[in-house]
This record gives C-alpha cells, structure tokens and sequence, in this order.
C-alpha cells in the first residue's frame, strides 16, 4: 500500500484503520511491484434479500442512485448503489443505468448504511400473483382491476386489454364483464407495464371445498383441523359445540396466503353438510 492507495468500506472512503479481521475485500493492484491501487471492502454485517426492482431513483448532488425493491415479505426496501457496488445482470456484469424495473434477484447491503454491496439481478419478463379481486374499472382505457394480496398493505393494480386472455371457472371464452368482486384470482403481468398477460378467476362458490379432521388446536379464531390451519370469523356458520378431539367438516376455501376460511363447520353427526346453505363470500376479508 501506498500514500495514494484509495480505501472504500461499505461505500464509503475509509483509512487503513476502518479495515477488520473477517471484512470482505476487492484488490486492484500491480503485479510488478504488488503495490495497490484500491482496496473495496465491507463489512461482514451485510445481509442478502431477495426481492423485485420496484424503483430506480437517479441521485440528486452528491447522492447515490437508489434501487427500491419488494421483497417477499412485501415490504419496500431502498438500498444506495454506490461507486464500490458490484452489479451483474443475466450473469454479465452490469451497471446501475443497466437495471430496469421488474428485474428480479438478490441483493446484498449493509444494513447501517442502507448501501449495496452486491446487486445480482435477472430480467423478468412475466410475474404471477394471486388474490382477491377488490374493484374493477371498466370505464378506462385500457381497464384498471385491483388484486389484494395477502400481507400487503396496498392492493396491486393491473391493466387489462383485449390482448389479456381471461378464464373464469375453468371456461377459457370468458371476458372482462364475467370478472367480478371477491373472485379469488391467479394473474400474470408485465413487471414493467403492469399489463396482464392472463387472469385465471374462480368464483367463491366455485372454489369452495370440504376438509375433514380431529379438531386439536384453537388458538382464537385460528383451529387446527387435521394438520390445516383454519381461519373462522364472525361469518363463519357453526353447527353442533366443537370441542377437542371432536371430527369436524369444515366448509370453505383455501385463500391464496394458504389459510384454509371456513365458512362452516359441523361437529360430525351434527347436521349433514349438504344440506347447509352457507353465504355467499364475496364479502369476507380474504385478502
């Protein structure tokens, strides 16, 4: 090392003294002499998400740039990309003018400093999702629908087009007018224009089904039938007094985060469940 040796750890310019045992760390230098040229290093602090370019803001000043992402757990996270981020993309590497939004893959940051060690991202050209229906807008050009997702805050808006091939209850020639609030959906979209490519629909009825088991866990108004999960709230229609070890059947839908909702459950020998009318579920907070 030398006087002009340039030193950066976890973004920033740093000293000789900044460095320590377990840091990760870049070398350039010349093979002559072995003298170097620059040293990156950061800390071994940072941790690796995985997660989808949501925004891309170019910096203001002296500001980094900053890649936003949603990331499994649906939340938002803005890293700083700065001068020592390592950046590939579809396995070449890549710079910050490179990435779009929608790409896909992980990333590393130090999470004191919000700045990104290493960017490793994929195009993507196709997302899926699954939900709820919440609204649709028919009206504008092209048509506007709202999926709610389980565990995120701000339900998805996709557009529709007469290029976006819709099936509803298994029949491939349905059309945007046989979509309606509280179908449980499976769409695919374009990451970038949030166009959808296809939306599968299932009406509530059309999706309800029946589970049998031993009743062995309530935990308020989540109960363990079997080895599911099942979700009961002020609709839900009960019939006999469920109590541990009883066989239940439970009628209901398994929602897209993998709760199964029951919209009834029947102590066995109770009442025949073919002979319930339960409510429609349009209504239910499914997403």
């Amino acid at each position: 090392m030398t006087r002009d040796t340039k030193i950066l750890k976890n973004g920033e310019e740093a000293s000789l003294s900044a460095l320590e045992p377990r840091d990760f760390v870049r070398f350039r230098f010349v093979p002559a002499s072995l003298t170097a040229l620059n040293i990156t290093a950061w800390s071994p602090r940072s941790v690796a998400i995985k997660g989808v370019i949501i925004g891309l803001t170019r910096p203001v000043g002296d500001g980094f740039p900053k890649v936003t992402l949603s990331t499994p757990d649906l939340r938002p996270h803005t890293i700083n990309v700065t001068r020592s981020t390592s950046i590939t993309k579809d396995n070449q590497p890549s710079t910050f003018d490179n990435l779009q939004i929608g790409d896909m893959g992980a990333f590393q940051f130090d999470p004191a400093t919000s700045n990104a060690v290493t960017i490793n991202v994929h195009s993507l050209d196709e997302v899926r999702v699954s939900g709820v229906i919440r609204a649709l807008d028919t009206t504008s050009r092209p048509s506007t629908m709202v999926i709610a997702v389980p565990d995120r805050a701000v339900g998805l808006t996709l557009h529709l087009d007469a290029s976006t091939q819709i099936e509803k209850n298994g029949h491939e020639s349905a059309s945007l007018k046989d979509l309606a609030f509280g179908d449980l959906v499976e769409a695919f979209y374009n990451p970038r224009t949030l166009l959808a490519s296809k939306v599968m629909a299932k009406s509530p009825l059309a999706a309800r089904t029946v589970i049998k088991g031993i009743l062995t866990r309530t935990d308020g108004n989540i109960w363990t039938v079997g080895e599911r999960s099942v979700l009961l709230n002020r609709e839900t229609l009960i019939k006999g007094t469920p109590e541990i070890g009883d066989e239940l059947e439970v009628v209901g839908f398994q929602r897209p985060d993998g709760i199964f909702l029951a919209l009834a459950v029947v102590v066995e020998g109770a009442v025949s469940v073919d002979s319930l009318r339960v409510h429609s579920i349009a209504d239910q907070n499914i997403g």
